[in-house]
Parts: structure tokens; C-alpha cells; sequence
């Protein structure tokens, strides 16, 4: 197997971290988290000459998907959340205030994921580590 690409994307107003794993044998690339709507991800992952292939979110926490619509209207980038956090994305804008943000339209997902769950980038599996505390998911 090859080794993976990581690159990471820390994004304001409130600099999370937006981890890209690109595999450069099958060209696929996965984005686990997205806090912000933004064209940087896509371009590098366009340089790279490969294709974006899904998004999975840590967790539902509002600053974390916020870009989650953006990429789906202009990319089509399915999206997937734990099973847990799932409503968590129905409560976002109960949060946003707090960071001194505005509402946001709630983000829209393509399906959910549990402890049981594998992904697979090109040849490589991804495995769902479940670390409830933060959020139930």
C-alpha cells in the first residue's frame, strides 16, 4: 500500500481543523471535517489531480460543519455524521450565537455511521474509532 497525503486546513473565525487524507495511488481524497464554505480543500485536492470523495464529520458541533452545504451544492460531495450526532445538526443554530455568528442553514447529510461502519479510501480501509464524552457521538 501506499503512503497517504495529510494536509491540514485550519480555517477562521474560530481556526478548527479541517484534516484532507488524499490517497496518490487511487487519487481519492476523504475531508473529515468542515467548518467553513471554502475553495482552498478543492484546489489543493484538484492540484493533486484527484477527486474528493466524501466528507465525514468528528462531530456535529456547529463549528465543525458549517461548510458541509456549501461543498454538496457546488461539488456534490456526499457527507456522513455518527448516528448520535445526527441531531445535533438539527440544533445548530442554537449555538452559533456564541461564536458571534450568524444563523446557518442546517447541513445536510447523506448518511450516518456507527462503531461498525468502514469506509474504504482507494485500497485503504476507514475504520470508525467511536470516543463518545465530547459529543454522544
Amino acid at each position: 500500500m501506499t503512503d497517504l497525503i495529510i494536509k491540514d486546513f485550519i480555517f477562521p473565525p474560530l481556526n478548527n481543523h479541517n484534516y484532507l487524507v488524499l490517497d496518490p495511488q487511487s487519487k481519492e481524497a476523504v475531508l473529515f471535517d468542515c467548518s467553513v464554505p471554502n475553495d482552498e480543500v478543492m484546489k489543493f485536492v484538484e492540484n493533486q489531480g484527484a477527486l474528493l470523495k466524501m466528507i465525514l464529520l468528528t462531530h456535529g458541533h456547529f463549528d465543525h460543519v458549517m461548510g458541509v452545504n456549501y461543498f454538496w451544492a457546488k461539488h456534490h460531495i456526499p457527507t456522513y455524521v455518527h448516528e448520535n450526532d445526527l441531531s445535533l445538526l438539527q440544533e445548530i443554530n442554537n449555538y452559533t450565537p456564541y461564536a458571534h455568528l450568524e444563523k446557518v442553514e442546517i447541513p445536510k447529510v447523506d448518511g450516518t455511521f456507527n462503531g461498525n461502519t468502514i469506509f474504504k479510501l482507494g485500497a485503504h480501509p476507514i475504520r470508525i474509532f467511536e470516543t463518545p464524552g465530547h459529543t454522544r457521538g
